[in-house]
């Protein structure tokens, strides 16, 4: 008679009694009763459920379960904690993998399959993610290499179009006035003249508008800004019924889910792009690069654009000097070109 293993299950066909993990569904192929059968379904049982069991010893799946645990990830910025957290998920089926098979050569490959099922930026943000961790083991003891290490990114397409052009100033004024509602417009009109980020914006409450300044934990680096409010924003916010909490409500008094506001703001720019009001090509993203790029061309200094973005160095905030330096000395040239081209050379 058999003894009860908790989590199989047995089924006898023509004679012969068959054994399978109940959670996965997966045949049992190793004697009944042996140490092999039961080293098997403990393996199972942490694959199916590694919440409660754990993961396996020296597995991607411990590895992360370490590193979820550590200073290190309790550290980062609740922002970054979810987008860690999403390539986690999306790594999932690899938990069992022991770190000794994880290769450049799988890597490339899994590269490879990420590119075409989610697209470069996720990709791009996976290796980085993985690469990370890997160096997470290294440091603690838990493996020896990285496999990231010398994975290539995956490069811009240099023929597509910037992903997050800046608005025009007369973009900005047709998308506020055919704004559906108030609180859409805030919306808009908030990442328009602020360059929060669209998910801080969102979360922001009337509170957080006091005295003439636009107050914000960024929840991506976790720092406070303060933004002062400038005509065209407060006569946007002075203008609205204040609730008793968040600036941007759904049609159900409810704050917007960053989902939620996109469709929105999709369905409205669609509707102005076919009425040929507004060019293609705006995201709400570019909002705030359009703020980064108005800040340079005004003459700010890098420190002064970057006390308004919240940029936590200067790589990203240096570009938008650099093409506002260009597109200047450029000009300067051609006047100088232009005041010249009846002299003799």
């Amino acid at each position: 008679m058999d003894i009860k293993i908790h989590g199989v299950k047995s089924y006898r066909s023509n004679g012969k009694k068959y054994y399978y993990h109940r959670k996965s569904g997966t045949r049992i192929k190793e004697k009944y009763g042996t140490l092999r059968f039961a080293l098997k379904v403990e393996e199972l049982n942490h694959i199916c459920e590694p919440e409660k069991f754990g993961s396996i010893p020296g597995t991607w799946g411990a590895l992360i379960e370490k590193y979820r645990s550590s200073e290190d990830f309790h550290r980062l910025a609740p922002r970054t904690k979810s987008d860690y957290q999403n390539i986690f998920s999306y790594l999932s089926n690899m938990r069992a993998a022991p770190l000794d098979r994880i290769t450049p050569v799988s890597v490339e490959e899994l590269k490879n399959h990420t590119l075409k099922e989610r697209k470069r930026d996720f990709t791009n943000k996976m290796l980085g993610v993985l690469s990370l961790t890997f160096n997470f083991g290294i440091r603690n003891g838990l493996c020896k290499q990285n496999p990231v290490e010398k994975i290539r990114r995956i490069p811009r397409d240099k023929r597509k179009a910037p992903a997050n052009r800046p608005w025009t100033n007369e973009e900005i004024t047709v998308v506020l006035k055919n704004a559906p509602t108030a609180e859409i417009a805030a919306g808009i009109g908030l990442s328009a003249y602020t360059a929060l980020r669209s998910g801080d914006v969102l979360s922001l409450k009337w509170s957080d508008y006091q005295n003439g300044l636009i107050q914000c934990q960024q929840s991506k680096t976790g720092d406070f800004v303060w933004v002062p409010v400038i005509t065209e924003l407060r006569a946007i916010l002075d203008s609205m019924d204040r609730g008793p909490a968040f600036i941007v409500l759904n049609t159900h008094g409810k704050p917007y889910t960053s989902s939620g506001f996109q469709t929105q703001f999709q369905k409205l720019k669609r509707s102005l792009i076919n009425q040929g009001k507004i060019g293609k090509g705006l995201t709400i993203h570019g909002l705030r690069v359009t703020v980064a790029t108005r800040l340079a061309e005004a003459g700010c200094t890098i420190n002064e654009i970057r006390a308004v973005t919240g940029h936590t160095t200067n790589d990203s905030v240096e570009r938008y000097v650099r093409t506002v330096d260009q597109k200047r000395q450029a000009q300067t040239a051609m006047q100088k070109l232009e005041q010249s081209k009846y002299k003799s050379v």
